[in-house]
């Protein structure tokens, strides 16, 4: 899970990084040609890339890589039941303020593992 924290940080500070200087070079400031890798092509991964073709970067700048052999991170469909199904992806986020996904998994009582984030801290 830090593992996955770092890389998503690591991105989301890429494209900032990105953002600031498409906002020097319309002030004017000459800024160096970028070259960007995505690790990942989950959720995360896939906005990166789309965040930095809207702010003007051209597909030949960015390269994303992937470990598995489908697009998507968590999200994945699986056979089950004569049928496929959607699997991954399934985290409750903050459940202590009001939620409807909370409120349904209370009240169908699903099982899961309940994890406290609260000694996290992401910079």
């Amino acid at each position: 899970m830090k593992l996955q924290s770092c890389l998503l940080l690591c991105v989301f500070t890429i494209v900032l990084d990105f953002n600031n200087g498409v906002e020097s070079r319309r002030r004017g400031k000459n800024i160096e040609k970028v070259k960007v890798l995505i690790l990942g092509a989950g959720v995360a991964g896939i906005n990166a890339a789309k965040t930095l073709k809207d702010k003007g970067l051209k597909s030949k700048d960015f390269l994303i890589l992937e470990a598995q052999d489908y697009v998507g991170g968590r999200y994945k469909n699986v056979p089950f039941a004569n049928t496929r199904i959607e699997e991954g992806a399934n985290w409750v986020h903050h459940t202590q303020e009001e939620n409807a996904l909370w409120d349904l998994a209370l009240k169908y009582q699903l099982k899961g593992n309940f994890t406290p984030y609260e000694d996290y801290q992401i910079r």
